[in-house]
């Protein structure tokens, strides 16, 4: 029989970590049992992958014009970032020092720092400013292995300083080589020239939600609600709106305190809920009946000093599909890597290593609406793939803040070459 031919074959994998064997986001015991393949090999095709078996199997099968060896190594789906904050100009270090010395995240925040810190460094400049640092920040990410990145705005807090950093994005993501799912975080604070006039600045965001849609700046709302930002009351407005105009929906809340964030999510049918390190036992029913995803953000936690990290254990116990994300911003998690949130899951939130890969990949995808895409390495999905210098899931959260990535294939391309 004549061999097919395709682009390229991965060959001489060790072990191929996957969760193929499901068609929804994995909860409960469902996250420790990736499916292993040893000695494993992948076909691709242009950006898909076609076919995913022993080395044997494949190579009788396909031929191909470029093979890549994997070294024995661990090879995995590439790792989804589902929230961060990327679109910002300078950093806040600062801010970090003055954390150390004992200021409190609110307190920074009530003194004009923080986020409205970085809202007056963006709005001061040209969006063209913004191009090269985001594009960075973005490329940073594949190089630690993550091929897909929810990139939101929200240092803006104006119409022309939000629209301009979703632009931002739509530029830069043909540069970076990562897919960017944006999301419009207009809600992120009430911008202080509004402080008087909160309803002024929500009627502002609910104006901007069809611009949003006609120009496929974002497919995605999210809401801060917190006391030092939104209350559910307020979020409700927007939420309501944005669903009239065709947006998906995911929430900020729960990271200081709870005032109704859940309840609202349920109510709005949010897609996620995102923080939660403060949660309770009615919460996470709440959770788990209205079918919302929490996606946990240990590297904030860790950056804040705050002992308070999002109880992992209960919520996979409770059967939820949990999801892990850097949160990476300039105030609160200045951490671009995956992989250093992968140990932050396990040393803070007790979370397997099996877990911990399937929350940044398979139900990371879930969580930007994009399972059926990428996440999973079998045929008819996007060929993200991380080749390891590793040769199990566990070494790479036992290497502590090391980048244990050799190569990452992305659309079917080699964008990360570590080998030379």
């Amino acid at each position: 029989m004549d061999s097919e031919h395709c682009g390229i074959i991965i060959t001489n994998i060790g072990k191929l970590a996957t969760f193929a064997n499901s068609d929804a986001a994995l909860s409960g015991e469902a996250m420790r049992e990736p499916d292993i393949i040893e000695n494993a090999a992948i076909a691709i095709r242009n950006d898909k992958i076609i076919a995913v078996g022993t080395i044997r199997e494949i190579l009788a099968r396909f031929e191909a014009m470029e093979y890549i060896d994997a070294l024995g190594a661990l090879v995995t789906p590439g790792l989804i970032d589902a929230h961060t904050h990327p679109v910002f100009l300078d950093t806040r270090s600062e801010e970090f020092e003055m954390r150390l010395a004992g200021k409190t995240y609110e307190e920074i925040l009530e003194a004009g720092g923080g986020i409205y810190n970085s809202a007056n460094q963006l709005r001061a400049v040209n969006s063209d400013a913004l191009k090269e640092p985001v594009r960075k920040r973005l490329s940073q990410m594949l190089e630690f292995g993550t091929t897909t990145v929810e990139a939101k705005s929200g240092y803006g807090l104006s119409r022309e300083s939000e629209i301009a950093s979703l632009e931002v994005l739509s530029k830069v993501k043909h540069f970076a080589h990562v897919d960017v799912v944006p999301t419009f975080l207009g809600a992120h604070v009430v911008p202080e020239e509004y402080a008087e006039n909160r309803e002024e600045y929500i009627n502002l965001i609910v104006d901007m939600l069809p611009e949003n849609v006609q120009r496929n700046l974002a497919e995605f709302i999210d809401v801060f609600i917190e006391k030092s930002a939104f209350s559910a009351e307020e979020a409700k407005i927007i939420c309501e709106a944005a669903k009239e105009v065709g947006l998906k929906i995911r929430l900020h809340t729960n990271q200081f305190n709870s005032i109704g964030g859940i309840q609202l999510a349920a109510e709005v049918g949010a897609l996620t809920v995102d923080h939660l390190e403060v949660l309770d036992d009615d919460e996470i029913k709440i959770l788990k009946k209205a079918g919302l995803m929490p996606v946990l953000l240990p590297g904030c936690s860790f950056f804040l000093g705050d002992e308070r990290y999002p109880d992992a254990r209960k919520l996979i116990d409770a059967d939820l599909p949990v999801v892990l994300a850097t949160d990476f911003n300039p105030g609160s998690s200045y951490i671009l890597s995956l992989q250093f949130i992968m140990t932050l899951a396990l040393l803070k939130m007790k979370m397997t290593p099996a877990e911990a890969l399937a929350a940044m990949t398979v139900n990371a995808a879930y969580a930007l609406d994009k399972g059926d895409k990428v996440g999973r390495i079998k045929p008819d999905y996007n060929a993200d793939i991380v080749i390891w210098k590793v040769a199990d899931i566990r070494d790479i959260p036992y290497s502590v803040a090391q980048n244990q990535v050799r190569i990452v294939v992305k659309d079917g391309r080699i964008a990360v070459d570590r080998t030379r």
